[in-house]
């Protein structure tokens, strides 16, 4: 006599750790995600939940896949170091200081624009990694840009400026960057709108150029 087998139901098996060919997408979105947060929010006030949110996702895949939100912050400011290297700011239209000031305010606003609290990020991860991982950072956003500047200058009319000169120099193009992005109620006092259209950024970042350029020029004798 045959035993009759009665059918059990099928459990549904649960779910374990994402699929690997997923893995990449996630974690590009996750990071996407930070780096929007990131145009409104300084990272000191973004939380891992936060993050998870921004990104529909669940704030295990977080832990999961970067660790802690300062590890989702470091894969971030990696991202913007590799949007930095591509930025071409340092090759001058022509031998006039003034065309080379205006193409590198008009690309760092643009960068800047892109995401207005990337500065505090890199100045958070420098200071919190230290070496080494701070120094590629800054060399990164520091040391070799301020070099292709430096390089870019020579070609130009400008004076040679020393190397804490040129340090100034940065410092100043990304105060005056930042500025009309990062305080929007100043702007719309001044100017009756929120953020600089196309129109009035061209038209900033020329004067920006006309006055440093004025400084940089040699003095006629």
């Amino acid at each position: 006599m045959s035993k009759k087998t009665s059918k059990q139901p099928r459990i549904a098996r649960r779910q374990g750790r994402p699929v690997k060919d997923d893995s990449q997408a996630l974690r590009d979105k996750i990071i996407a995600a930070t780096r929007e947060l990131l145009r409104t929010n300084s990272p000191d006030a973004i939380s891992r939940i936060d993050i998870a949110r921004a990104a529909k996702v669940d704030p295990a895949l977080i832990r999961y896949y970067f660790g802690s939100k300062d590890d989702v912050l470091s894969a971030v400011a990696l991202t913007f170091m590799d949007d930095f290297r591509r930025s071409e700011y340092d090759v001058p239209t022509s031998g006039d200081v003034q065309d080379l000031l205006d193409r590198i305010v008009t690309v760092m606003m643009a960068f800047i624009e892109s995401v207005p609290y990337m500065h505090d990020l890199l100045v958070r991860e420098i200071s919190r990694l230290g070496a080494p991982g701070g120094a590629k950072i800054r060399s990164a956003f520091i040391d070799n840009p301020t070099a292709r500047i430096e390089r870019s200058i020579r070609g130009t009319d400008s004076i040679r400026l020393t190397r804490r000169e040129l340090q100034f120099f940065r410092m100043m193009v990304i105060a005056i960057c930042a500025f009309p992005i990062r305080e929007q109620a100043f702007i719309e006092q001044l100017f009756g709108r929120e953020r600089f259209d196309a129109e009035l950024t061209k038209e900033y970042c020329k004067f920006v150029a006309k006055v440093f350029a004025q400084g940089m020029k040699p003095r006629p004798k």
